[in-house]
């Protein structure tokens, strides 16, 4: 039984090894009770015609790894809505107990890179909800924070939510202007 487990280490060992050489920066490792990984997840190309998605995918390793698949989860997400952020987690779970058997930690991060991929050319408008990519006409608009809106509805939700300007206080500049005038 001892064999087993050292064996088993060692592959996540090497799997680990391969890791750090192909995500570098981007890879934090833990060890200890368990085995824990994290891997920050870019779209593969970047155009002018997408949207600024990246999540961090966190993966726990059983001590029985690959004989039983990592627990799977998006612990950061950056310009994914709630239903993508699922979306991603539920498909590298799926995959994740496919790739069962076998070391599947670059085959999850890559498929999570595929998925990001797909979610960074698609997506509607959520203030519109029509898509953001079919339009040439409307400009896109990206917020610090990687959300993705047509230029034309950011301003007109922009302008929807600010306080009305107050009389008195376009009045006062007035009076003041007067009393310097005479």
């Amino acid at each position: 039984m001892d064999g087993v487990f050292l064996e088993l280490r060692e592959e996540r060992e090497m799997e680990r090894t391969m890791l750090h050489a192909v995500y570098a920066d981007d890879l934090e490792c833990s060890s200890g009770a368990t085995h824990a990984l994290r891997c920050r997840i870019r779209p593969r190309a970047a155009e002018t015609r997408a949207r600024a998605v990246a999540a961090v995918v966190a993966v726990e390793l059983p001590s029985a790894y690959p004989r039983e698949p990592p627990a799977v989860s998006i612990v950061e997400a950056r310009g994914l809505i709630a239903a993508e952020e699922l979306h991603l987690q539920s498909v590298l779970s799926a995959r994740a107990a496919e790739l069962v058997g076998e070391p599947s930690l670059y085959a999850l991060f890559e498929h999570a890179c595929d998925v990001l991929t797909e979610i960074n050319h698609s997506g509607d408008c959520p203030i519109c909800l029509e898509p953001l990519f079919e339009c040439d006409e409307r400009a896109i608009f990206l917020t610090p924070c990687s959300h993705t809106f047509h230029s034309l509805c950011v301003g007109r939700w922009w302008h929807a939510y600010q306080p009305p300007a107050r009389a008195e206080s376009s009045a006062q500049p007035a009076q003041a202007d007067a009393a310097d005038a005479a």
